[in-house]
């Protein structure tokens, strides 16, 4: 459906980033034998989630974005777009809300696991100033499978790095 060529030059010209709030539960009480959950307010952290807006598709998510990226050679690109957008809106809203716990997950573009990934956040990082325990990355399941050992050494330098990591 997609065509190569058609993400342009990984510039983000039509790429975007929306976020989802993410809340904590906690226990509030109920009948006896019924444990009910409620949101505890503030907002937790943010998930971060890469849009394209497709001319003639309308909006198209992250997975069909990665295969468009990894079949142009984009991939790396598109990934620093990416982690270097969510570092600077991160550090943004963390200058605005000083006190808070709160954290960005940054989803999908851990799956190509390895150096890059780390250097690409390191780099992102210190560009803006953003404080690296406020960024989780989540990883999928399947990709810690397959690659015990790349993913094994990301995770060290990750840990190493500071930043946070979520299974999915």
């Amino acid at each position: 459906v997609l065509q190569e060529g058609e993400l342009g030059g990984g510039d983000g010209g039509d790429l975007r980033v929306d976020y989802q709030t993410i809340h904590h539960l906690e226990p509030a009480g109920g009948p006896e034998g019924v444990e009910r959950r409620r949101l505890r307010p503030p907002v937790a952290g943010l998930e971060a989630l890469l849009r394209w807006n497709h001319p003639e598709l309308g909006d198209i998510g992250a997975d069909e974005i990665t295969e468009v990226a990894r079949s142009t050679g984009l991939r790396d690109t598109l990934a620093w777009w990416v982690v270097n957008r969510v570092c600077g809106d991160a550090a943004a809203w963390v200058e605005h809300r000083p006190g808070a716990d709160f954290f960005v997950s940054l989803d999908g573009w851990s799956d190509h696991g390895g150096r890059g990934l780390v250097d690409n956040l390191e780099r992102a990082l210190a560009l803006h100033g953003l404080d690296p325990r406020r960024l989780l990355v989540e990883m999928g399941e399947p990709l810690v499978a397959s690659e015990p050992t790349t993913i094994g050494a990301t995770l060290q330098a990750l840990r190493q790095l500071g930043v946070g990591v979520l299974l999915d």
